[in-house]
């Protein structure tokens, strides 16, 4: 209909609405194709807009299918219009896809960097919850950089902002880092009191995946400090909260 009504700023927007139809239904190629069509129609017709939502969406597939240079270079073009035109929530999904490429590519440094402008953002919003997972991301980061004191800040005070904002999730990620940190760090007191207090978090919103996660890690401290009762209880324990799942 767009098509025979002569309307291109009709039919971009039935490309991008296909696009993603395709992408739903895992045909990404194809959705790649129909966003590539809406973005051309959005530069005819000088819609900057739909030109940010068109590059956001295409770079959206290229990080679905592991092509990450080309997410990259998407992404920063939204960017470049969010950043134009002022879109905050653009810019955050920007700042997130770009992170999340270079953490894929190694470029640790790199996801450190578009990591902190989302949380200066979060910030700005007083948005707890993605602040939260912000710092979660950047102690991840900092670890995988041999930044363990920097790491360690960075899960602290997530779980501090996780407890205020009532987001156990965040909480017990964040336990969950703290406490790998301090057993690679030998302190192994801390470590078992982080995954202790993340499975007392877990047994509150009713994760048993959770739970039994987190007593598997206090099984293996368990198993370095040598108390091998303690530690077969726990991973007993594990067990019995997923007994379909034998993988550990």
């Amino acid at each position: 209909v767009a098509q025979q009504t002569g309307s291109l700023q009709g039919q971009g927007i039935a490309d991008g609405h296909m696009g993603m139809a395709l992408e739903s239904l895992g045909e990404y190629r194809e959705a790649l194709e129909y966003h590539q069509k809406a973005l051309e129609i959005a530069e005819q017709t000088g819609d900057v807009a739909e030109q940010g939502i068109a590059y956001a969406s295409i770079g959206s597939l290229y990080d679905t299918l592991g092509e990450y240079e080309d997410s990259l270079q998407c992404h920063h073009n939204a960017l470049a219009i969010a950043d134009a035109t002022g879109d905050v929530d653009a810019q955050a999904t920007a700042y997130s896809y770009i992170r999340e490429a270079h953490r894929r590519l190694g470029n640790l440094g790199k996801a450190v960097e578009y990591q902190q402008l989302e949380l200066a953002l979060a910030e700005q919003q007083g948005a707890l919850d993605v602040q939260a997972r912000a710092h979660n991301n950047l102690a991840e980061l900092h670890t995988g950089l041999g930044s363990m004191e920097k790491a360690l800040l960075h899960y602290q005070k997530a779980l501090t902002l996780s407890k205020n904002g009532g987001h156990p999730e965040d909480e017990t990620r964040a336990l969950s880092g703290m406490g790998a940190i301090y057993q690679k760090q030998g302190k192994l007191s801390r470590a078992l009191e982080c995954h202790q207090q993340a499975i007392r978090t877990t047994q509150h919103y009713d994760d048993p995946v959770g739970q039994a996660t987190h007593y598997n890690e206090l099984g293996n401290v368990y198993l370095v400090l040598g108390n091998f009762q303690y530690a077969l209880q726990s991973h007993c324990s594990a067990w019995q909260l997923c007994p379909e799942d034998d993988s550990e």
